[in-house]
């Protein structure tokens, strides 16, 4: 599965969250994603709310005059942005609960550089969708031979702290990364 519409939904549904700056201007907005597809899949999405005149077309069309850009991860390294939204596009790819074996990727020298460039592109803020059932965070988190999941696994535990307020716990979680 190298694409993922339901983070493709919710990275859209992010974008109507950007409220513009003090000085009346809108963030630079870059969305990563972790294939080419779930990037191709979002900005058609994107462009067919823009062309279709469909709601949220304003403020996306807002968004891409003042710089919004969809990248596969590969494609980030010189980018700058003030907000990223990062679709990791991997996990479940059935009812069953059935894994994608794209999640090892993070685990090659090219993946963990990858999602160095990825964690390094934002100045204010980061929104992360991900499939990556609970459960898996804890073990994926153990295993440190595999060090890319382990530190996607610590991020998407962080992320949701902050997501839901928890600062202390967010705390907790960053200095288990180090």
């Amino acid at each position: 599965a190298r694409i993922n519409e339901a983070e493709a939904r919710q990275v859209i549904d992010w974008l109507n969250l950007i409220e513009p700056t003090a000085a009346k201007t809108y963030p630079v907005v870059g969305i990563a994603c972790a294939t080419v597809q779930q990037r191709d899949l979002i900005a058609g999405q994107l462009l067919k709310i823009r062309q279709r005149k469909m709601p949220g077309h304003e403020k996306i069309q807002q968004l891409h005059l003042n710089g919004l850009g969809v990248y596969q991860f590969a494609e980030l390294q010189g980018q700058h942005v003030d907000v990223l939204m990062i679709s990791l596009t991997h996990g479940m790819t059935d009812a069953q609960g059935t894994l994608t074996r794209d999640l090892h990727f993070w685990n090659t020298l090219l993946g963990i550089n990858q999602l160095h460039v990825a964690l390094t592109r934002a100045t204010q803020k980061m929104f992360i969708a991900h499939s990556i059932p609970p459960g898996l965070y804890k073990v994926l988190s153990a295993d440190r031979k595999f060090l890319g999941t382990c530190i996607l696994s610590h991020l998407v535990t962080f992320a949701e702290h902050v997501q839901r307020g928890e600062q202390e716990a967010a705390e907790e979680q960053l200095k288990k990364k180090k």
